[in-house]
């Protein structure tokens, strides 16, 4: 699903409203919330870890996903990269800057999805991306629902809004099996590499 910060949509997003992480507090933070709740929810196939940064062992895999071209366009808009170049090497130097976390297929240990969180000022972002061969294994759904669940648990988080592309229909679906609530649209909210401004379809979940 794709969330925009201004209008723009580099990487797929859902934003939430959190208590702002500082540098020094962002490592324990992130450890924290894959205790309790994160460990005990997960399918039983995979796995969530925090990176701090990207792992190199990890590169190939997470390149894997973010070199189709399905997968950013209608998660984020973009085209897909190429090769591990140097505007590949700008987008992992800003996951490097945000808490992240990883979907590990335990049977073969790789990354089959990454989720992103950026804090923007009390306003967060969460964000996931699933390589193609994982999709409809309820890999994201799983958890996404465990993190967006151990962040009401476990911090100042009262909401998190979240939209996708109006055509990206699967997107819209996963959201409302996390319980989110559609709210509207807004239109020609999101910049698209193929479609051009198109509009975004909003939704919101709040703690209970």
């Amino acid at each position: 699903f794709a969330f925009a910060f201004g209008g723009a949509a580099p990487i797929t997003r859902a934003a939430i409203f959190a208590a702002p992480l500082t540098e020094a507090s962002r490592e324990s933070a992130c450890v924290s919330r894959l205790s309790g709740p994160v460990a005990g929810s997960m399918p039983r196939d995979v796995r969530l870890k925090c990176d701090l940064p990207l792992l190199e062992k990890d590169a190939e895999d997470v390149f894997a996903i973010f070199s189709d071209e399905q997968t950013t366009l209608d998660c984020g808009g973009y085209h897909a990269f190429d090769a591990m170049d140097e505007e590949y090497g700008r987008l992992m130097q800003k996951f490097a800057g945000q808490t992240r976390y990883s979907v590990v297929e335990k049977k073969t240990g790789r990354v089959v999805a990454v989720i992103s969180m950026m804090d923007a000022g009390g306003l967060s972002g969460l964000g996931i991306e699933v390589a193609p061969d994982a999709r409809r294994k309820g890999y994201a759904r799983e958890a996404l629902a465990a993190v967006v669940r151990t962040y009401f648990e476990q911090t100042d988080t009262v909401l998190f809004t979240g939209g996708h592309y109006a055509y990206n229909t699967a997107s819209g679906a996963l959201l409302k099996q996390l319980g989110f609530v559609y709210e509207g649209v807004e239109h020609k909210a999101m910049r698209h590499a193929e479609r051009g401004p198109t509009d975004l379809v909003c939704y919101f979940l709040e703690k209970e």
